[in-house]
């Protein structure tokens, strides 16, 4: 449930309607300005955890799924308990641990440099509808609500005033979102309601080299005689091309 979330959150958004009334996002824009620089000024490593509730019953966590991130300007390293991604300038690289399998594709220039980048797609879809920004005694908060039209209602971030990096972030979003889209039953209806919560932990921020080296293909597999093959650590996974040009 939750390997679909990640998914889900950073790619489906640029499918949303552009048709809503827009808000005043100049000081969103500003403000995701300062957290971009802020997880673009050094490498950075931390771990998270995400959780999932309904949204009438957020005490209630239905799944959850913890990890790890590496990142630098040269790469990212994104470790969870079944699923491992690597990204540098030539490949990213997903492994599935439970099916041993590897996934080989050409990246489209490196990942953003911070964890939220989804943020900025939903405000150019033009459907943030609500901007709050207030400080906090521990956080500087920021809260974006989204026109009915959005699949995601809410986000809610809270930043860390010391580094300028996020301690945690909360999305309220519709249901069918974890659902691959798709309408959900009425024993799901019933289940999980129709709006769904997850709620995203960063913690045990430690700064890197800002110039750290990137991690190497050549520690997942090597490419010999026009044929890639896994290296000894990985010597009982499936290899699949991603990307036609690699």
């Amino acid at each position: 449930m939750l390997k679909k979330i990640l998914i889900i959150l950073v790619c489906s958004v640029a499918s949303a309607s552009l048709h809503a009334q827009r808000a005043d996002t100049a000081k969103l824009f500003s403000e995701m300005r300062k957290l971009h620089a802020a997880y673009s000024a050094s490498g950075l490593r931390y771990d998270f955890r995400y959780t999932y509730a309904a949204a009438g019953r957020p005490e209630q966590v239905l799944d959850s799924l913890s990890g790890s991130v590496e990142m630098s300007a040269a790469g990212l390293r994104m470790v969870m308990a079944n699923m491992e991604f690597v990204s540098n300038p030539r490949y990213a690289i997903v492994l599935f641990k439970e099916d041993k399998v590897m996934y080989l594709y050409k990246p489209n220039g490196l990942p953003p440099a911070d964890p939220l980048s989804q943020v900025r797609a939903l405000m150019e879809t033009g459907l943030v509808k609500k901007v709050d920004i207030s400080q906090e005694e521990r956080n500087r908060r920021i809260s974006i609500a989204f026109d009915s039209l959005a699949g995601v209602k809410s986000i809610d971030l809270n930043i860390q005033p010391a580094n300028g990096l996020l301690s945690s972030a909360r999305y309220l979003l519709q249901t069918e979102m974890m659902k691959s889209g798709r309408p959900l039953t009425e024993a799901e209806r019933q289940q999980f309601g129709p709006l769904a919560l997850v709620s995203m932990y960063f913690l045990r921020y430690v700064t890197l080299p800002a110039d750290r080296a990137p991690f190497h293909e050549s520690a997942y597999f090597v490419f010999s005689n026009g044929e890639y093959l896994p290296t000894a650590a990985y010597s009982d996974y499936q290899i699949y091309k991603g990307s036609p040009n690699l």
